[in-house]
C-alpha cells in the first residue's frame, strides 16, 4: 500500500524561524516562495532585470512580470514587497563586492535548476527546527502553501492563483493582466498590498514571544528586589558600624582625657 504524505503547513513563526537561520541566497528564495507564490521552476529563471519598479509607482512594492516554464509560457504577473527586495538589495551587494558585475541579464541565482533549488530550500526548512504533523512532510512547497493561506481572504481569490502561475480565467478588468495593461497591473498591486501586513515575517512579536519577555521581566525585576535588599543590609550594616566607631571613638577620647588629668596630678608637687 502506498501511502501519500501531505505538505506540513507554515506558520509565520516558523517562515520567520527559517529566514532568520537560512544564508542569503537561500533567504531571498523563500521570500519569493512564500511573499510571492512563485514557482521554484519560475523562480529559478529569474535575473535582476525583473525587479524594476515603474516609474512614479510604490519602490516598496515591486511588480514581477514572468514567462512561466508550465503552460506553454503564459506571462504572468506578481508582487514582492520591502522585505524580499531588503533580501535582493542584501543578495547583489554581497555579489559585487566579490567583483562580480551585476546587469539586468544577470541570472538572480546560482541554482541552475528547479530541483536543485527546491533541495537546498528543503534543507534549511528541515534545519531551521519546524515541527512536522504526523503524516506530513516538510518541503519547499510549503511556503507556496504559506503564500496562499495568507493572501486568501485578503486579496481576491482569481490573483491569488494567478500570483502563483496556476491556469485561470481572471473576470473583469484582471483580463488584461496577462498584457501587463497598466491599470490592471495598479489595481491587482493594490490588492496584493491588502495582503502584505498578513505575509510579512518582520516587526512579528508572538504570544509565545511575549510570555517570554514577560518572564525574562519578571526574573530581572526580583534581581532588582534581591538587590535593594542587599543595599539595604549594607547601608543597615554601614549605620551600625559608623554608630560603633563613634562610640569606641568617644571612649577613647574620655580614656585619654582620664589619662591626661590622671598625669597632671601626678606631676604637681605635694603643697
Amino acid at each position: 500500500m502506498i501511502r501519500f504524505l501531505l505538505d506540513n503547513s507554515a506558520s509565520t513563526e516558523n517562515v520567520k524561524k527559517a529566514l532568520d537561520r537560512a544564508p542569503l541566497q537561500v533567504k531571498l528564495g523563500m521570500a519569493l516562495e512564500a511573499f510571492s507564490g512563485f514557482r521554484p521552476s519560475d523562480a529559478v529563471r529569474l535575473t535582476f532585470g525583473h525587479f524594476k519598479p515603474e516609474p512614479s509607482q510604490d519602490r516598496d512594492v515591486v511588480a514581477i512580470s514572468f514567462k512561466t516554464k508550465k503552460g506553454k509560457g503564459r506571462m504572468h504577473v506578481t508582487f514582492c514587497f520591502e522585505q524580499t527586495l531588503n533580501y535582493l538589495a542584501q543578495w547583489k551587494k554581497v555579489r559585487e563586492d566579490r567583483g562580480e558585475v551585476i546587469t539586468n541579464d544577470t541570472r538572480l541565482f546560482f541554482w541552475s535548476t528547479a530541483k536543485s533549488m527546491s533541495a537546498k530550500l528543503t534543507d534549511w526548512l528541515k534545519k531551521s527546527g519546524i515541527e512536522v504533523r504526523k503524516g506530513f512532510r516538510l518541503r519547499n512547497y510549503c511556503l507556496r502553501k504559506y503564500f496562499k493561506m495568507k493572501c486568501t481572504g485578503y486579496a481576491d481569490r482569481y490573483l491569488v492563483e494567478f500570483f502563483m502561475a496556476h491556469k485561470i480565467k481572471l473576470p473583469g478588468v484582471y483580463m488584461n493582466l496577462h498584457a501587463a495593461d497598466k491599470e490592471a497591473l495598479d489595481l491587482t498591486r493594490t490588492d496584493y498590498m491588502k495582503a502584505i501586513p498578513n505575509l510579512t515575517t518582520e516587526g512579528m512579536t508572538n504570544l509565545r514571544q511575549l510570555e517570554g519577555l514577560r518572564d525574562e521581566l519578571n526574573d530581572k525585576q526580583k534581581e532588582i528586589e534581591v538587590l535593594k535588599n542587599r543595599i539595604l543590609e549594607t547601608e543597615m550594616f554601614n549605620r551600625r558600624y559608623l554608630r560603633d566607631a563613634e562610640l569606641i571613638m568617644e571612649e577613647a577620647e574620655m580614656i585619654r582625657t582620664l589619662r591626661d588629668a590622671q598625669r597632671q596630678d601626678e606631676e604637681e608637687p605635694d603643697p
